[in-house]
């Protein structure tokens, strides 16, 4: 906006008047350009609010990207796009989405990815997709110990209620033949040491007899001899 002010013919105009009116001309220019000013910084306000907007999206949509890559069965086909964007090469072995403002994925695992934001669209779908995840897992060690179970225990087939049947009542077969063991070995282990206190007074017994025995074969050996004199 540019203001045009009118030639001031100070011949007639009082010096006071001329002072006013060059005053205002001078306020009305300065007006003008802090409005220009002004929009133009909010132009520029504007331009870096959507720039960032963009990489904030593109960051985002890069990081569901590499979380996607590491789950079996939820890998995103290499030459398409979820958004529909398309897979090229720019000639550096990097490979680049169209689809996304050209972003690389080539390198994606050696660079750092923002996680996305708490609430935002793709944090939910990561936290789906990382929960199908775990679920998936723990699915697999059950079915895998079951697997295992079932080789174990014998007599079973391949159905796993029946698997886990015939393992309970093999396992409580075993704990009752446990048991039935622990008593007659108990038993058993009773009768030994009375045993083995029976003969070990009988031995010390025997062992009193035969040093008495001794003595008396020497008290009458000592005897013949004094007979014999």
């Amino acid at each position: 906006m540019q203001v045009n002010a009118r030639p001031i013919e100070s011949d007639n105009i009082p010096t006071s008047q001329q002072a006013a009116m060059l005053g205002q001309a001078y306020d009305s220019k300065n007006i003008a350009i802090d409005s220009q000013l002004l929009q133009s910084h909010q132009d520029q306000q504007a331009q870096a609010l959507a720039a960032a907007a963009q990489q904030q999206n593109d960051r985002s949509t890069e990081y569901a990207i590499q979380q996607l890559q590491g789950y079996p069965g939820l890998k995103p086909d290499p030459h398409s796009h979820p958004h529909g964007g398309s897979m090229h090469h720019d000639g550096s072995g990097q490979s680049v989405n169209a689809g996304l403002g050209g972003v690389p994925t080539g390198y994606a695992s050696n660079s750092p990815v923002p996680k996305p934001m708490v609430g935002s669209e793709e944090y939910y779908r990561i936290k789906k997709y990382n929960h199908k995840e775990v679920e998936r897992r723990r699915r697999e060690t059950i079915n895998k110990g079951i697997d295992d179970l079932g080789k174990v225990v014998p007599d079973c087939d391949k159905h796993k209620g029946q698997i886990l049947a015939k393992a309970v009542s093999y396992i409580t077969m075993l704990k009752e033949k446990e048991e039935t063991m622990v008593k007659q070995l108990t038993l058993e282990k009773l009768i030994s040491e009375q045993s083995i206190s029976e003969l070990s007074a009988a031995n010390k017994s025997l062992k009193a007899e035969l040093s008495q025995a001794w003595k008396e074969i020497e008290h009458y050996k000592r005897r013949a001899e004094s007979m014999n004199e």
